[in-house]
């Protein structure tokens, strides 16, 4: 203000605090002169502020709207800055919510923080807006200046689609497009039924429909009136021309009538029902008028719509206002009344009308089609088509929408750069280059330098890669990046490492970059820093709006960490922490690694996603050598050969040599043995220390149970492989095959393994478990079998207790063992009890595995009993019985 109140007397008052006695500050005592001017001052400021009318007559001149609307706007107005100003002095407040069990919890709330929103054109006070109405928004701005709102809290920014494109994609905005909801409407119903007050319904028709020239999103635009009349009822005044010749004829004399400059009032045409008018979406000023007779008719004609912004009812029955309003498919169904919007009420949709927040891209494909079927050159619905397809990784579509703008539009190379970047991401690289040649805007060279250079590198084309790569200039971050990408491609990886880091330290924290820095480190085995990334992206992407490809590679990258460490569950968890999605929307890498991850627990399922990714292109690198490595695993030596035969031009490259001919050698083991053992003697005399890492040829001699060879070929190795408990654990199996009482040697193999795991058994493979026990039994240490089992079954009960469905079979095997061990030697009653013991309760227990096991036993009791070889007490027989009965009914739904 100009007129700004100064005090200008000599005089002072002192203020004091009242626990430190200490002058604060001095304030001036004003006189009558003062007093006098500050009243004047507050009479100014409160005539230049008093102009709601100047800024409702601005809005007629900039939005077109007739004054009294614009009126209403002004009310509006102040509305909303008073719900919104009241909210932020009390609204964050926390609140309590009683849980089952006596527990709560406190909920707070918090601003997002900057917020870039693009409003609606029709209401530019409520929402700042930019498209036909710039001036009052501009206005706005001055008069939240005015009215002391500090600099930056509100900016307007005026512009058309690249402004908005900018303005969305900043990576400063913390609320995108994701967090709103779209109000698609213009086909909301309005239902008056016969019993309505027919002077309001006429009112409230009025106003959903011709409100604001009838352009707004939530207008009532299908009129349902009760109803065309029936000739049967006493109420009806006009009957319905039921010849057919004689209504055409009725209808082409008024047409003879409008061509000789009648005009017709009201009326006049048939009704269509279903028609382009009454089911698109005019958003102007044209009401559609439809008769209905009952109430289920008209609630499903009014849910007959890709739209659910809003609805209307009119009449004086409350219980029928209630059904219909329950009935309708609308985010805001008004009742006796029409657009009534306060800040108090929720203002969103159903179906089509709301999916605009969290990036529902597949929602928003079925709306986008649903336009495009229409108005197959819609520039709007192409582009946001090909945007949705891009960000869905629908590439091939996003490609074939972006073909067709530029095919439209020639005179836009943004959609040419689209068309080649969504030719190169659907790995069509000749195509991209053909599309990357075309463009020869200036201003784009540079990009398109680095899309070629992107292609060249998808086609592994190094050498053309680097050579486009070092013609770009080196004061741009992304010329290192790409050249860390050429070295880590090329298994430099310490010399990537460095590329990364150093354009991290010139353009400040990326997702993407800390990814491949993360990345480099996993490669050279270092993952603490690995993690100490991959933790820093999931926490910013947590905190603000996350880039979900972001979150996807870095929970990869965890999972495959904690899967190298044997961390099995951490791998599993951090394949479901991702940001949640359906399987056809999963990408290559997680499929792979949701298959290689569960493979122990859903062998099927994972053998199904790796050969279904084997299908695609491109597919991850690793899932060649995977599936064949995993076949041999489970010995589908068949499918591994098939899978080589099928794919030999996969072989060299995806499969290093040494990995070819160790799967040759495992597939030959099955024909031909001594030419398998040929083979792996080649590759023991390349590759020693790997092979006796690996130990392969010792499987050989283990199938054909010459257990004292393979122990030899063990012995060979032990001063390269005594550190590693893979080793380890194959010579305790190979001590404990065989029959000259090595159990104690066993022991010492196995105990080392259990005791490292022994506060978290059950991630001991049951097998290493009860191979132990029995060991403890034949070297009398009963002692120490007991703890073993007692501890087995301890964590067996925590985990029913956590989750009663899961079903653990570690005590189960480990007593099948002991007991199938004690029926070998003789001793069938104790056995037999172990067997019994290891199936209960046998609606966990009980399965076709067990079953097979344990029926052996059974068996062989049997044949020594049939044969008198031995002989069991009475109560063993009945307790045999027994158990057997017991299977047969819980068997049955086995």
């Amino acid at each position: 203000m100009e007129n700004v109140l100064k005090v200008v007397d000599p005089s002072f008052l002192r203020t004091r605090n009242l626990e430190v006695v200490k002058t604060l500050c001095k304030v001036g005592i004003a006189e009558s002169k003062d007093v006098d001017e500050a009243v004047k001052v507050g009479k100014d400021a409160f005539r230049r502020w008093k102009s709601t009318e100047e800024v409702a007559i601005m809005d007629v001149l900039d939005n077109g709207k007739p004054i009294w609307e614009a009126r209403m706007d002004m009310d509006s107005v102040i509305g909303a800055l008073e719900y919104y100003g009241a909210y932020a002095n009390n609204g964050f407040q926390g609140e309590y919510y009683k849980l089952a069990g006596g527990s709560f919890a406190y909920v707070t709330k918090e601003p997002i923080g900057l917020v870039a929103g693009i409003g609606a054109w029709n209401y530019p006070l409520q929402t700042a807006t930019w498209k036909f109405t710039p001036l009052t928004a501009l206005y706005l701005a001055e008069a939240l200046k005015e009215a002391g709102l500090p600099d930056g809290v509100f900016n307007i920014i005026q512009g058309e689609g690249e402004t908005g494109a900018l303005l969305s994609s900043h990576p400063d905005v913390l609320m995108e497009i994701r967090h709103v909801t779209l109000e698609l409407g213009g086909k909301s119903p309005l239902i008056i039924f016969d019993d309505a007050d027919l002077k309001n319904a006429v009112k409230g028709a009025l106003m959903a429909n011709f409100f604001s020239q009838g352009q707004v999103c939530s207008n009532g635009t299908r009129v349902f009136v009760q109803k065309v009349g029936d000739p049967l009822k006493e109420d009806t005044t006009v009957g319905a021309t039921i010849h057919p010749e004689h209504a055409e004829r009725v209808l082409q004399y008024i047409k003879e009538a409008k061509e000789e400059g009648a005009k017709i009032e009201c009326g006049g045409e048939k009704i269509v029902i279903d028609g382009d008018l009454s089911g698109g979406r005019n958003f102007g000023a044209v009401a559609c008028v439809l008769p209905f007779e009952s109430e289920d008719e008209v609630v499903s004609r009014a849910n007959d719509t890709p739209f659910g912004l809003a609805g209307g009812v009119f009449t004086k029955d409350l219980n029928r206002a209630h059904r219909i309003a329950d009935s309708i498919d609308a985010g805001v169904v008004w009742v006796n009344t029409f657009n009534i919007c306060t800040p108090e009420v929720p203002f969103g949709g159903y179906k089509m009308s709301g999916i605009g927040k969290r990036k529902w891209y597949n929602e928003a494909i079925n709306i986008l089609n649903y336009i495009y079927d229409s108005n197959p050159t819609s520039r709007a619905a192409l582009s946001l088509l090909g945007h949705c397809y891009y960000y869905t990784q629908d590439f091939v579509n996003a490609a074939n929408c972006y073909e067709q703008l530029t095919n439209y539009y020639p005179e836009v190379d943004d959609y040419r750069v689209y068309y080649a970047q969504s030719l190169y991401q659907a790995c069509l690289y000749e195509e991209a280059m053909k599309i990357t040649v075309q463009i020869e805007n200036p201003e784009l060279q540079h990009d398109m330098l680095k899309l070629q250079a992107a292609i060249k590198y998808g086609e592994e084309d190094l050498a053309g890669a680097k050579s486009l790569v070092d013609k770009c200039p080196d004061s741009d971050p992304e010329t290192e990046i790409n050249r860390g990408c050429l070295l880590y491609k090329e298994g430099r990886y310490e010399e990537a490492l460095a590329k990364f880091i150093g354009a991290q330290q010139v353009i400040g924290y990326d997702p993407h970059l800390s990814y491949n820095i993360a990345l480099c480190h996993y490669r050279v085995k270092d993952f603490a820093p690995a993690l100490k990334h991959i933790a820093d992206i999931i926490e910013k992407g947590n905190k603000r709006a996350p880039r979900i490809e972001s979150l996807i590679e870095a929970f990869n990258l965890k999972a495959a960490i904690e899967f190298l460490l044997k961390n099995v569950e951490a791998a599993q968890e951090a394949l479901t922490d991702m940001p949640p999605r359906s399987e056809d929307e999963l990408d290559a890498v997680t499929l792979h690694n949701q298959a290689l991850m569960n493979m122990e627990s859903k062998p099927t399922e994972g053998f199904e996603k790796l050969q279904f990714l084997l299908q695609q292109s491109p597919f991850p690198p690793e899932t060649f050598g995977n599936l064949l490595l995993l076949y041999c695993k489970y010995e589908y030596f068949d499918l591994a050969a098939d899978v080589l035969a099928e794919n030999a031009h996969l072989t060299y490259k995806y499969l290093s040599p040494h990995l070819y001919d160790f799967l040759e050698a495992l597939i030959t083991q099955q024909t031909s043995p001594e030419e398998a053992y040929r083979k792996f003697d080649v590759i023991a005399s390349k590759h020693t220390e790997q092979l006796r890492k690996c130990t392969k040829t010792s499987k050989i001699y283990w199938d054909l149970e010459m257990y004292e060879q393979v122990e030899k070929i063990f012995r060979k190795s032990v001063e390269f492989c005594n550190e590693s408990d893979v080793w380890k654990l194959n010579v305790a199996h190979v001590l404990f095959m065989q029959e000259n009482n090595k159990f104690k040697e066993a022991t010492g193999f196995y105990e080392p393994i259990v005791r490292k795991n022994f506060d978290s058994i059950l991630n001991v493979s049951a097998i290493v478990l009860a191979n132990l026990c029995v060991s403890y039994i034949m070297t009398s240490q009963n002692e120490e079998a007991e703890e073993l089992m007692r501890k087995i079954e301890k964590e067996e009960e925590t985990v029913a207790y956590d989750d009663a469905d899961k079903k653990v079979f570690h005590l189960c095997i480990v007593n099948l063992v002991i007991g199938t061990l004690y029926c070998a030697k003789g001793n069938y009653e104790f056995g037999i009890s172990r067997v019994i013991k290891s199936l209960e309760p046998y609606n966990k227990k009980l399965g076709t595995d067990t079953w097979f096991y344990a029926k052996r036993s059974f068996l062989s009791l049997i044949e020594n009993l049939s044969k008198h070889m031995i002989t069991v007490r009475d109560s063993v027989i009945e307790e045999c019985i027994q158990f057997l009965d017991h299977c047969e009914i819980y068997g049955r739904g086995v």
